[in-house]
């Protein structure tokens, strides 16, 4: 047995244990437009297994639900820049049975409202929670094929090759593609885009990308006002 194969089984087991190990009685938890997720527990982190698609803010308010031109988006920097109501959200090319499967596509300032889009008691993953997560998973180099779902060519799912998808601890990351402010929504089916709620300079912010082709899951810094898919997070003892 090669050093790699060993490492890569012995990879397994753990994660295999961690996820058997911290299963719960109810691993459910609801948004609030009482939409249902299911969760999985890797250490001390409780995922979401879905994307989010709430359109609410948990003090009752709607996220402003843009579904016309590229302009719209990208006056929203504009609306922040004034203070002004600036979240925003939209389905991949405003198709809502594409978005049953895949989740909303919010923007930056969404996900960072302090009304809060993330079901309480959860919030809307940063940086250091996926970094957790990937040091957990063995690294950048094989965690976005851990993450992944393993179905591929179909319709709503990953298309070829999904390089190495695995879904080893039930994350069950799909490629919702993007809502990019000055282009049309793009990647479905070959990129999933997570945003984070870490902020970055220049009017960025910072999202994890993971890619049908690759199993290597990269961060990067892209505009406030591109619509992204979120994943949400909670501590546990």
């Amino acid at each position: 047995m090669t050093i790699k194969l060993f490492m890569l089984v012995l990879l397994s087991t753990a994660l295999f244990a961690c996820k058997k190990n911290n299963t719960v009685a109810d691993n459910t938890v609801r948004d609030k437009d009482n939409n249902v997720y299911t969760t999985i527990d890797i250490d001390n982190q409780r995922w979401l297994v879905q994307n989010l698609r709430t359109t609410h803010y948990n003090n009752g308010n709607p996220i402003r639900n843009i579904t016309t031109n590229n302009t719209a988006w990208l006056t929203t920097y504009i609306d922040a820049q004034n203070k002004k109501d600036s979240g925003a959200w939209c389905y991949y090319k405003n198709n809502i049975d594409t978005g049953k499967v895949f989740g909303c596509l919010y923007n930056y300032y969404a996900v960072v409202d302090p009304r809060g889009i993330a079901p309480l008691g959860y919030h809307v993953a940063d940086t250091n929670d996926y970094h957790i997560l990937i040091k957990k998973l063995g690294g950048a180099n094989v965690a976005s094929a851990i993450l992944k779902d393993t179905t591929k060519g179909l319709p709503q799912s990953w298309q070829s090759p999904n390089t190495d998808a695995s879904n080893l601890i039930g994350f069950t990351a799909l490629p919702g593609g993007a809502r990019f402010g000055s282009n049309p929504t793009s990647a479905l089916g070959y990129e999933a885009y997570f945003w984070t709620s870490t902020p970055f300079l220049n009017g960025q912010g910072h999202l994890y990308k993971l890619s049908n082709n690759s199993s290597y899951i990269s961060l990067f810094r892209y505009d406030k006002f591109d619509g992204y898919s979120v994943r949400c997070v909670k501590n546990i003892n």
